[in-house]
């Protein structure tokens, strides 16, 4: 199978829309049918992608936590209805602020609400008081951040609004308190360990920092091309989403090598078995991640604004709905990441894929991605 066409662009995607490099894997039927990368990883254009290549997940990390909290679910060390503040109890307290006033909430948000994006907080990073703890605590844990978090009220109902925010972090805490392990370790014993994979840490360790691709910010006011983008580098190891030294950002802190995370791509595409044959997670729990949780004509216009055609949203992940808008089959599910990467996870057809850049903030990334997929599934013969 030669890929004449996706290797063409993959090639061309410096030429096209200003990305430096990037790495992309193939999987079907937990075989590896194609892998490419283009560019070069750092400013002084010496170093083409390598296997070793480390790339910030941003929120293609959220597909990990959602598969931590559904297998805690089956164990049943937790459930997916259980409130939020059973495990955080700050979290208990929090009323609305709705017209100036602080009103008090209906119900309390459950796990799945938080795995759905629906809890009612927002991703406001940049909040003061969260700023000055952190200056005043560097050495500050997950949970001791998180639980600053709700000092502030939610901005909507649980369960009725689809705000795009720290929930997943909040859920990453959550599993700290249900298993007793920080995060960066148990994410190792439920998914890295398992499935084989070498790199896959919150965070970047000393020893593998020379390993770390160079970052670029997009920039469209140096040339004013939408579609070509001038783009500046920006720190390898920064990630403002990293918010202490001891913080495990669930929803954007993992680093790993794109040899590694296709294989849970690929894990997710065959029914939860990685291509070592060990399970990570069931059918039933995948099914359920990709069921869209959109159930109101008012959670699927705050989706929208995503720009994800045709998905609605599921557990963490996009899931097809509307296939005649992809070339992929409906249910077909996934996400990306903030500096480019794209993770896609097909059942249908055992079929599976994880594409890494690292350009941040490029608005037409969608369109990227969308190409590439288009692409795949045709010269696959599949659409």
């Amino acid at each position: 199978m030669k890929f004449a066409r996706l290797t063409a662009l993959i090639d061309h995607l410096e030429s096209v829309y200003g990305i430096p490099h990037c790495d992309i894997s193939i999987y079907k039927d937990h075989r590896e049918i194609f892998r490419r990368s283009s560019g070069y990883t750092d400013t002084a254009r010496t170093k083409k992608p390598a296997d070793q290549d480390l790339y910030w997940l941003y929120s293609a990390s959220k597909i990990s936590l959602v598969v931590m909290i559904l297998q805690l679910a089956e164990q049943g060390r937790l459930s997916l209805q259980d409130p939020v503040c059973k495990y955080i109890p700050e979290a208990e307290g929090c009323g609305i602020l709705s017209g100036g006033r602080l009103l008090p909430c209906g119900r309390q948000a459950t796990i799945e609400d938080y795995l759905a994006m629906q809890g009612g907080l927002d991703y406001n990073i940049q909040r003061e008081d969260i700023r000055a703890f952190v200056e005043e605590h560097p050495e500050a844990s997950t949970r001791e951040i998180i639980r600053q978090w709700f000092t502030e009220p939610l901005h909507y109902e649980p369960g009725t609004r689809f705000i795009y925010s720290m929930c997943h972090d909040v859920l990453g805490a959550v599993i700290e308190v249900v298993t007793g392990k920080r995060l960066s370790a148990y994410i190792r014993e439920a998914i890295a360990d398992p499935l084989g994979m070498q790199d896959l840490d919150y965070g970047v360790s000393e020893e593998k920092k020379h390993r770390m691709v160079q970052q670029y910010e997009y920039d469209i006011t140096a040339n004013g091309n939408i579609e070509k983008p001038a783009v500046f580098p920006v720190g390898s190891c920064d990630n403002m989403y990293v918010l202490s030294r001891n913080y495990d950002s669930a929803g954007a802190g993992l680093v790993t090598r794109v040899s590694d995370y296709v294989l849970l791509a690929d894990a997710l595409a065959n029914d939860g078995i990685g291509a070592n044959g060990s399970r990570i997670l069931s059918r039933e729990s995948i099914d359920n991640m990709r069921r869209s949780r959109l159930d109101t004509q008012i959670k699927k216009l705050d989706y929208r604004k995503a720009g994800d055609y045709g998905y609605e949203y599921g557990l963490g992940v996009r899931t097809l709905m509307y296939p005649e808008t992809s070339k992929s089959p409906a249910g077909e599910f996934g996400w990306d990441g903030y500096a480019g990467v794209f993770l896609l996870s097909d059942v249908e057809n055992r079929l599976a894929m994880f594409f890494a850049m690292s350009v941040e903030n490029m608005m037409p990334v969608k369109q990227v991605h969308h190409r590439i997929r288009d692409i795949m599934y045709e010269e696959l013969d599949l659409c």
